[in-house]
């Protein structure tokens, strides 16, 4: 009999994380852990609020060292009223200042904890701490070593989990909620007689290549392509929309770009449900498993996007969608043209990424995966 059927008692965990807002990959996904269901698991959520917007996330600001001290006292709290024997922690991505936080935080609550969990949402924090002073490296060892279970995204993303030798690593793929029937999509009756909607969601910033993109989109307007692209998102940091707004104007574009903001519930959904593409050429550092990738998928949107991390163990190239090399804003605008030009062909593959999201990324399938994970390290 296997283990998880001779625990008889649930197995209670303690998830810390950031949850929206802001809104962005890893805090989605720590939402639907909480949300569930997750049967025969308990879970107790000590929630991360270092920052309240984008532009804060990754940036030392004094308040953050208060919520610090915080945060370990809620989870001492946790770990104590639930009688909880798991840590579930999401490791940050390349960047020093989560990483301080990280050793601060878990050298002062980890040991209280029979196992821990660390999901690897944010990649690349073992390509950062070779680069460190050796009393932080070393500090850094202590803190992230070993965990008793790893969650990876990809196995195309950054080795993080093997760095830090997990006793047991586990690949779990982002998901989405399948909302796309709860939305009208009126694209397909005009995409022949309009100009084609390409898509951008996500955090606006030079590393998720939204100038890359904006040069693709002056290349096709070069061409003659008919088009129209739409940005939704908030800018990080803020003053990378003066960058923007110039790049729109140098190359004559404000009649093909609209920048929307952030979008979220229904308002976010139709921005998919009214597209006929999704272009996401990211070479962001800490880039993992992009949940807006997903979502494309499940709205059955052909994607356009980069050859980076975990992008293409989601995106199959040329059945749901095409890859370029990072910064290659000629090469994206080369096959978004292709999918303008050939409708029918951009429908196929939109299918065939929504048939990708059915069998391999819906939230269903994600939660099983973390409740196996969970029940499996209960002490039975």
């Amino acid at each position: 009999m296997s283990k998880t059927m001779r625990s008889s008692k649930p197995p209670v965990v303690v998830v810390v994380g950031q949850t929206p807002p802001p809104f962005h990959g890893q805090a989605i996904m720590i939402q639907m852990l909480l949300d569930g269901p997750l049967p025969d698991v308990k879970l107790h959520h000590v929630r991360m609020s270092f920052s309240d917007n984008m532009d804060q996330v990754g940036r030392f600001q004094l308040s953050k060292l208060w919520h610090l001290v915080y945060l370990i006292v809620c989870i001492a709290k946790a770990r104590i009223q639930f009688g909880a024997a798991i840590l579930y922690y999401p490791p940050a991505g390349p960047n020093r200042v989560p990483v301080f936080r990280d050793i601060v935080l878990l050298l002062s609550t980890r040991w209280m904890f029979r196992k821990t969990v660390f999901h690897f949402q944010a990649s690349g924090v073992s390509e950062l701490i070779p680069k460190l002073p050796l009393p932080i490296r070393i500090l850094a060892q202590w803190a992230y070593s070993k965990p008793d279970v790893a969650i990876q995204l990809s196995p195309l993303t950054t080795p993080d989990a093997t760095y830090f030798k997990a006793r047991k690593i586990c690949t779990v793929p982002n998901a989405a909620y399948d909302l796309s029937s709860q939305f009208v999509r009126s694209r397909d009756a005009a995409a022949d007689t309009e100009p084609a909607r390409i898509l951008y969601v996500g955090t606006v910033c030079e590393a998720k290549g939204m100038l890359v993109l904006l040069d693709a989109c002056s290349q096709l307007k070069t061409w003659g392509s008919r088009f129209h692209l739409d940005v939704v998102g908030s800018f990080q940091p803020s003053q990378f929309s003066t960058a923007v707004q110039a790049c729109i104007k140098d190359r004559d574009l404000t009649e093909h770009v609209t920048i929307h903001g952030q979008k979220t519930g229904d308002s976010k959904w139709n921005m998919f449900a009214n597209a006929d593409m999704f272009c996401f050429p990211s070479h962001y550092e800490s880039e993992g498993f992009p949940c807006v990738l997903v979502e494309a998928m499940c709205f059955s949107l052909p994607v356009v996007s980069t050859r980076w991390r975990g992008i293409p163990s989601i995106v199959e190239e040329d059945l749901t969608g095409y890859l370029v090399d990072t910064g290659d804003s000629k090469a994206l605008a080369l096959q978004l043209q292709r999918l303008i030009l050939d409708p029918i062909a951009a429908r196929k593959m939109g299918i065939a990424g929504r048939e990708r999201f059915e069998s391999k990324l819906s939230s269903t399938k994600h939660l099983e995966q973390m409740r196996q994970i969970f029940l499996e390290l209960s002490p039975g």
